[in-house]
């Protein structure tokens, strides 16, 4: 570890603006994990004994690696369109690591997790996985715009989109402060969130229920459901941040003697550093503060009212599918689920088409929002 003296992040990409919202929630806890300048990690990683290791290390792992390597999809395999000729313990290797991901404190909305354990489950053709996922995928597109629809004034979507903006604007660009805040979001940038997340919320869903709603069975049911509540318990128990300002912009540290400059700037220097902030909080399997707003960028923080609801019709979703299991029977039911996903009206040329077309316009309402309408009103913030 590096050794620094009276660390603080520059203004304008200062840390607290990224963690405020986290900070003023007293069951919260925060505390840095490590810190380490970056120039000490390029000194380390690229010095001789490290590199030498690396290659011992390597060679000595050659024979067991062979399974890891034949587990990777050929050339011939990607520039297929069906995922049938990719091994299957591919699948299983990527979904156990997105796993071991969320378990070890780095996290990601809870939707692109399940959107990938969605694609991982398909290539392994494990049943209970997809079937797990199909359940899962509609117990969130269901709660999710039904929270949209019920809490219109309460925005999330503005605030999910001015938190974003805060990210990419304060922390990562280091500009003085985002141009506009959550009751006053470009409607260009809200329009592009809308078609980016039917391409990811709701497009997935009705082409998982038209395929795999013979998989929904008790077993997945329950699955899907303990996967949901698993995420709030790793969430909320174990959480790491990075110091995106800390990184691109670098802290504030006193001239040591010799620094090239400290004296002109008034008797300090910058140097970037990699700091990692472990939080965690009271664990609960219905997270409703603190974390879960960090994750999904809401600022201000989602109220709990609205992930409250959240979590009730997701769990009111799954009680509607074990009930439509339970009354017309595994293949009766089946057949509604599907219909009701739009079956023989929606084919998956047109699932695909849609859900392309939706994430291609809507990145392109979003670049051009932040070039033409936000970054001019952008300033960058004096060191």
């Amino acid at each position: 570890m590096a050794s620094t003296k009276a660390p603080a992040p520059i203004k304008g990409g200062n840390k607290s603006d990224s963690l405020r919202h986290l900070v003023n929630i007293p069951s919260t806890h925060q505390s840095l994990l490590f810190e380490v300048d970056l120039a000490t990690i390029v000194k380390h990683v690229t010095s001789v004994p490290f590199l030498c290791a690396m290659v011992s290390f390597a060679l000595a792992l050659k024979g067991d690696t062979e399974f890891f390597l034949e587990a990777l999809p050929t050339k011939d395999d990607l520039l297929r369109s069906s995922l049938a000729n990719v091994p299957p313990k591919f699948g299983y290797m990527a979904a156990a690591g997105m796993i071991l991901m969320t378990l070890g404190g780095v996290h990601i909305v809870w939707t692109h997790v399940w959107a990938g354990l969605t694609l991982f489950a398909i290539i392994s053709r494990d049943e209970l996985l997809i079937g797990a996922m199909t359940v899962l995928g509609t117990a969130i597109t269901v709660s999710w715009y039904s929270m949209l629809v019920a809490f219109i004034a309460t925005d999330g979507v503005g605030k999910a989109v001015h938190g974003w903006a805060q990210w990419i604007i304060i922390d990562l660009c280091g500009c003085e402060k985002c141009p506009f805040d959550e009751t006053s979001v470009p409607t260009t940038l809200r329009i592009g969130f809308h078609l980016v997340d039917l391409s990811v919320h709701f497009f997935p869903t009705p082409f998982l229920l038209s395929h795999y709603s013979h998989l929904v069975t008790y077993k997945t049911l329950a699955l899907g459901f303990v996967a949901s509540r698993m995420w709030s318990l790793a969430v909320s128990t174990h959480h790491l941040t990075l110091d995106w300002p800390a990184l691109m912009h670098g802290v504030k540290v006193e001239g040591e003697e010799g620094a090239a400059g400290a004296k002109a700037k008034g008797g300090y220097t910058y140097t970037r550093q990699l700091r990692v902030f472990r939080r965690s909080q009271p664990t609960t399997p219905f997270v409703l503060e603190g974390v879960v707003s960090d994750i999904y960028c809401f600022r201000p923080p989602a109220p709990k009212s609205a992930l409250v609801f959240i979590y009730s019709v997701e769990t009111l979703t799954v009680a509607v599918m074990a009930a439509v299991v339970a009354f017309c029977g595994p293949e009766e039911g089946a057949a509604l689920l599907a219909t009701l996903a739009g079956k023989g009206h929606l084919t998956d040329e047109v699932i695909g088409d849609a859900s392309a077309g939706c994430a291609l316009v809507g990145a392109g309402f979003v670049v051009g929002c932040a070039m033409f309408q936000v970054a001019p009103k952008c300033r960058r913030a004096p060191q």
